[in-house]
C-alpha cells in the first residue's frame, strides 16, 4: 500500500500528524497563557479598585482641610479688619480721647472672634465686616 503512494503524499501525511501533534502541545500552552494574562488583568483591575478607594478617601480629605483652610482664614481676616479699625480710631484725635479702646476690651473682641463657630457672628460686641 505505501509503494502505490506517491512519497510527496506520504511525506504531507506525516507533516499532517506532525502538526496535529504539534498543535495538541500548543492547545496547554495557549491555555496557561491566557490564564496568565486573566490573572494579571485579575490583579490589575483589584488594583485599580484598590487606587480608585484611596483617592475618593483623599479627595474627602482635602475637601476637610480646604474648609479647615477657610474657617481659619476667616477668623484671621475678621482680626486683621478689627485691628485696622482700631488703628483707624487710635489715628483718629477725637476718639483717641472719648473711646480710646482698652487692652481689656481689645482681648474680649479677639476672643469673640475666635471663638465663634463657623456660622455665628463674632462675640463680645465686635462690629467686623464679614468678608
Amino acid at each position: 500500500r505505501g509503494a502505490n503512494v506517491p512519497s510527496s503524499a506520504r511525506a504531507s501525511k506525516a507533516s499532517a500528524a506532525l502538526g496535529a501533534g504539534h498543535a495538541a502541545v500548543a492547545e496547554p500552552d495557549n491555555q496557561k497563557a491566557r490564564e496568565t494574562q486573566d490573572r494579571v488583568i485579575d490583579e490589575c483591575r483589584a488594583q485599580i479598585a484598590a487606587q480608585t478607594e484611596e483617592m475618593e478617601e483623599m479627595r474627602a480629605a482635602l475637601d476637610g482641610l480646604e474648609r479647615e483652610r477657610d474657617y481659619y482664614f476667616k477668623k484671621l481676616r475678621q482680626v486683621e479688619i478689627l485691628c485696622e479699625t482700631l488703628q483707624a480710631q487710635m489715628d483718629c484725635e477725637e476718639a483717641r480721647q472719648e473711646r480710646a479702646p482698652t487692652a481689656t476690651k481689645l482681648i474680649q473682641d479677639i476672643q469673640g472672634i475666635l471663638y465663634a463657630g463657623e456660622d455665628e457672628a463674632p462675640q463680645a460686641g465686635v462690629d467686623v465686616a464679614a468678608s
